[in-house]
């Protein structure tokens, strides 16, 4: 049985040129991803986007909601999160389409992570899904 490899980061980093210490962790935000959303106004056969509903997964998160963009850049977008509707917004390449489909279509646990840094100059986001 082969296993999927969770969905690696492809989303950029900002950095900062000079360190600034101490710093905190930052918020993390992990959603257990459920079902999948109709999303309107997209043609059959030209998929760009997937939305999916989800249960927040820590006491600390506030996600309920996770929509994966496939974009043609080849630099993605950072990933963003909306407090106010729980919305994680993650950006991939158009050429992990069918990677990201099949993880997040598999009949086992998915999870989308939220991470931002204290001093909100760095984020990133990833998906997985249980062994």
């Amino acid at each position: 049985m082969n296993a999927l490899p969770p969905i690696s980061v492809i989303n950029a980093v900002a950095e900062r040129r000079e360190p600034q210490f101490p710093m905190s962790f930052g918020t993390l935000h992990i959603l257990r991803v459920l079902k999948q959303l109709p999303m309107k106004g997209q043609v059959a056969g030209a998929l760009r986007t997937l939305v999916f509903k989800g249960v927040p997964f820590s006491h600390q998160s506030k996600a309920t909601g996770v929509r994966v963009s496939f974009v043609e850049e080849p630099q993605p977008a950072m990933p963003t999160f909306d407090a106010t509707t729980g919305t994680i917004d993650m950006f991939y390449p158009i050429t992990a389409l069918a990677e990201v489909e099949d993880l997040l279509r598999t009949g086992r646990e998915r999870f989308c992570y939220y991470w931002k840094s204290s001093d909100g100059l760095r984020c990133r986001a990833w998906l997985m899904a249980s062994p």
